[in-house]
């Protein structure tokens, strides 16, 4: 039995068959492929992360005491950075999928482990929209990894070449989104 990964959606669950991916792609593997979720990804960079900053300033702390506020601290302020840079490789690796709501003329387009965001546009757009949906670029991505386990877009700019027009997404500052915690043990006795 070959190499398979389950993938969920919200509609349909997907079994992709990685070894026939990868022959018809005529792309051989000589090591195994390991797929890793999201969050272990970004628990493991923010870890490496510690690390570097624990070899460059980390004996220099003093107490025990201070050294743990420090740690705490410091993944206060890296853990959205290393979301961000986890959500853009993700997204940059990613080909989207859209449906168009005809009742409220937006498209709600889906990246594989981020929640599904939308773009409105007039109905004298929406067939170019549609026909050069594989031209479209993205840029200004802003993201946060929720407790789901999946990535959330905040903000994104959506250019449609041949229309020359940029649509904007902003989420609602309304809907609350449950950030996800990571367990990180860093003592200063493993280093």
């Amino acid at each position: 039995m070959g190499l398979s990964q389950m993938i969920e959606s919200e509609s349909r669950p997907y079994r992709i068959e990685i070894e026939k991916m990868m022959a018809y792609e005529d792309v051989s593997a000589p090591m195994p492929v390991e797929i890793m979720p999201s969050k272990v990804k970004i628990r493991n960079n923010l870890e490496k992360r510690l690390k570097i900053w624990f070899d460059q300033q980390g004996y220099a702390l003093g107490s025990d005491l201070e050294f743990e506020h420090a740690v705490e601290h410091k993944i206060v302020e890296l853990q959205p950075l290393v979301v961000q840079e986890v959500g853009l490789d993700l997204l940059n690796n990613s080909i989207p999928e859209w449906y168009f709501e005809q009742g409220r003329l937006r498209f709600r387009i889906n990246f594989s482990g981020f929640r599904p965001f939308f773009i409105e546009t007039p109905l004298s757009e929406t067939e170019a929209f549609k026909a050069n949906f594989d031209k479209i670029s993205y840029s200004d991505v802003l993201v946060i990894f929720n407790d789901d386990d999946e990535f959330v877009i905040n903000h994104i700019e959506v250019y449609e070449p041949s229309g020359g027009r940029t649509y904007t997404y902003e989420r609602a500052p309304e809907e609350i989104i449950k950030q996800a915690s990571f367990s990180i043990s860093f003592s200063r006795a493993d280093y």
